[in-house]
């Protein structure tokens, strides 16, 4: 199989669609939300950042769709991009940074989404669509988004911070 065939990317929408719903206060599997058919009996391999989804997530979800979950994690953007340039790992989803996505779109490592199979695309927010490096959302959706700061002891440190690399 070809290497593109393994990065089929759903940036958390299949992946908020189906497993977040399956997690419910108390430890109790949800049941207003049901699985999507076909999924029965089927092996969905993930390929995320170590602390994006708690274990009984995973666990509630294989309960209420009856499949088999292989979550493989990473702890950067560096692993998990070497990862997927190193051959074909049969992720059906991958949630790298986004800043990764245009060079994993480039290098033909991602394939396109199934539209048909996200109901859920009209549900995301606006802003999480149509970003700059894939306007109309092809190969990726977005999830989640934030910022990281860095804080600091001026005390402490007498050189004024103006990089990451200090």
């Amino acid at each position: 199989m070809s290497k593109k065939y393994f990065g089929l990317i759903v940036i958390g929408l299949l992946l908020v669609g189906m497993i977040v719903p399956a997690t419910a206060q108390d430890n109790e599997i949800a049941t207003s939300w049901t699985c999507p058919e076909g999924f029965e009996g089927q092996q969905l391999n993930i390929y995320n950042w170590s602390t994006y989804i708690a274990e009984d997530t995973i666990a509630n979800f294989q309960t209420l769709c009856g499949v088999t979950v292989t979550y493989d994690t990473f702890e950067s953007s560096e692993a998990a991009v070497a990862r997927l340039r190193a051959g074909n790992p049969g992720y059906d989803i991958v949630v790298p940074a986004g800043s990764d996505i245009p060079r994993l779109i480039e290098e033909e490592l991602l394939v396109p989404l199934d539209m048909t199979k996200i109901p859920n695309f009209a549900n995301v927010t606006p802003q999480l669509t149509g970003t700059p490096f894939d306007p109309n959302n092809e190969y990726a959706i977005g999830y989640q988004w934030g910022t990281i700061g860095i804080g600091y002891n001026v005390t402490k440190v007498s050189e004024e911070v103006t990089s990451w690399e200090q």
